[in-house]
């Protein structure tokens, strides 16, 4: 067996482990899934490669909170862009204001972690 380490710092973070409609919360580690997330896409697996992403799904996983940051509550507007005019060429007035909404999203600001993935020797 053989553990790859991966820190995992950033200003910031989302572990989205329970978004609901306009409501994105994250967790205050890495999910499993977000790391082997982040995995896949680094090397360049699409999602229909079930077999790969299931490999990299059944190596061990352990989280070592090198700093826990802090959660951060941001607000983003959103457009539909069904609303968007074909003939406006301008940058202003694509949406009409009452076309918006608010969405709310939380992130971890400033957090470090150390994650481990143990597995097979020639897996890793």
């Amino acid at each position: 067996m053989s553990t790859l380490l991966l820190r995992l710092a950033a200003p910031l973070q989302s572990w989205g482990v329970n978004s609901k409609f306009d409501r994105r919360s994250t967790g205050r580690t890495p999910s499993k899934s977000g790391v082997v997330g982040l995995c896949a896409a680094a090397f360049g697996y699409p999602r229909i490669e079930d077999e790969k992403i299931h490999q990299l799904a059944s190596l061990q996983m352990g989280v070592r909170i090198d700093k826990p940051g802090t959660l951060l509550k941001d607000l983003h507007t959103a457009h539909e862009e069904s609303h968007w005019h074909p003939d406006d060429r301008s940058r202003v007035n694509r949406t009409r204001k009452s076309d918006a909404y608010l969405t709310t999203r939380y992130y971890l600001a400033d957090a470090a972690f150390l994650v481990g993935l143990e597995g097979e020797d020639n897996f890793l």
